[in-house]
């Protein structure tokens, strides 16, 4: 049978991309809570550290390893993930702790068995001055024996990365998942208004999902897209005979998609969260005020939900909007697209 971890605490350092830092952040942060109850965080330049208390969920090592990967998986701006083991103010300090034997390296989070080993640097500010990794690797092998030294493709990758602190850490994961293959007008039924897979995955985590998602405004279905492949079910309704043919030529070959064909203040069920890009541009065809839509589109859904994330145009103002409903912005970021449109991420609670 398999024991408790006898970790308390497990740290974490995200590297995040510095396209949108507040929304790399804020993505991972909110979509932790489905996995793991108690955490801390603080952001250094663009690495990430988490804090997760481990000591109350009774789970063996192997199942909090599951944990964090299914949570890694479904992120959309971090581009690699480490287990830290030590930290430093400098190299030299780091380097003095490892020889000491003051850093453990024998609980890993690790997906591979151990057997082969390297480990490279990071300068996570760019600095030009370059870590000797060579010293690091000596010291660990004094008194760990992490196997033979494999450069391509080791069982364990250690990773020293430097910012205004100096920590050790060992790779997890990096970002695999093909998120430009997805482009809107790479899919079946293109259509020019459909948003970046990555950002629809981001608004997706800001929303929490654990379950499901409802798009009501789903276009092409893009978000749709996103929330099947971290295993949610995901509705989609336009209005539009003909987005939602394309939304059905887009999804096919995706699992647990439901596609309606009706106006999206019409829909009376309760959902989990609404995950949605309205529709506005000179694609859109619809007749009502944008402003107007919006508001009764907030007054419907504040009975079938509590978690909106609304993507809009920045000069629709959506704050003083907001004021004539029920609605609070708990996270809000701008996300650049082009010359003549930046698009306004806000994440609502009801």
């Amino acid at each position: 049978m398999n024991q408790p971890s006898s970790l308390e605490i497990i740290v974490l350092g995200l590297e995040l991309s510095k396209t949108n830092l507040e929304l790399s952040k804020e993505e991972a942060i909110l979509s932790l809570k489905i996995y793991f109850e108690e955490y801390s965080f603080e952001l250094y330049d663009s690495l990430l550290i988490i804090n997760i208390q481990t000591n109350q969920t009774n789970l063996t090592l192997e199942s909090i390893s599951k944990r964090i990967r299914k949570w890694l998986d479904r992120l959309a701006f971090t581009k690699a993930a480490f287990q830290i083991l030590g930290r430093a103010k400098t190299s030299e300090d780091l380097l003095k702790q490892i020889i000491k034997g003051q850093i453990s390296f024998d609980s890993f989070i690790s997906w591979k068995k151990k057997g082969t080993f390297r480990i490279t640097s990071k300068n996570l500010l760019h600095e030009k001055r370059p870590i000797q990794v060579i010293d690091f690797a000596k010291a660990i092998s004094l008194y760990k024996d992490l196997g033979k030294v494999n450069l391509t493709n080791p069982d364990i990758d250690f990773t020293v990365l430097k910012g205004k602190e100096v920590w050790i850490g060992i790779k997890l994961w990096s970002q695999k998942d093909m998120f430009e293959n997805r482009r809107s007008h790479l899919l079946a039924a293109p259509h020019p208004t459909g948003m970046s897979p990555r950002l629809a995955r981001a608004m997706i985590n800001l929303a929490c999902a654990e379950k499901e998602l409802l798009d009501p405004f789903c276009g092409a279905g893009g978000i749709l897209i996103e929330g099947s492949l971290i295993g949610l079910n995901s509705i989609g309704i336009d209005f539009s005979k003909e987005m939602i043919h394309r939304a059905h030529l887009n999804t096919s070959q995706f699992e647990n998609i439901d596609l309606f064909e009706q106006d999206a203040l019409m829909w009376t069920k309760e959902v989990e969260c609404v995950v949605t890009d309205v529709p506005y541009g000179k694609s859109s065809k619809l007749d009502q005020d944008l402003k107007q839509l919006i508001l009764k589109f907030l007054e419907v859904y504040s009975n079938l939900t509590n978690t909106i994330v609304l993507c809009c145009p920045k000069t629709l103002k959506i704050r003083q909007l907001l004021k004539k409903t029920s609605w609070k912005v708990e996270f809000e970021c701008d996300v650049y697209v082009h010359s003549s449109l930046t698009r306004n991420i806000v994440l609502l609670k009801n």
